[in-house]
């Protein structure tokens, strides 16, 4: 089922990153796309912490989310932090160094503050 906005996004041809997170009236929660959460770090008590965290707040809230687990450091040091824990939610880095609070984390993971 394709929403009227996802069509009109086909005829025009505007990008498709402004339309997430937008639904239409007969579109739900549940039909849409899940959202990308990067958990980094090395596997120290607050990067486990952080991901135990998250994972609760998916279920708790049933988000839906994709959530992986990134331990390269190569791949921690694309996004130019020097502490972890990282969390990046789809590709934009939230924050670092710290495990944020509950009411920070589910309104970054609802995707209702920037």
């Amino acid at each position: 089922m394709f929403s009227t906005a996802l069509l009109a996004t086909f005829e025009t041809g505007d990008r498709l990153e402004p339309l997430y997170g937008k639904l239409t009236s007969k579109e739900t929660k549940a039909e849409r796309l899940p959202m990308t959460v990067r958990i980094l770090g090395s596997g120290c008590s607050k990067c486990k912490a952080l991901e135990q965290k998250v994972r609760q707040l998916d279920e708790a809230h049933q988000l839906r989310l994709e959530i992986e687990k990134v331990t390269d450091i190569k791949e921690i040091m694309k996004y130019g932090i020097l502490m972890t824990p990282g969390l990046v939610v789809d590709g934009v880095l939230k924050s670092y160094g710290n495990i944020p609070k509950d009411e920070q984390l589910l309104s970054w993971l609802k995707g209702t503050t920037p």
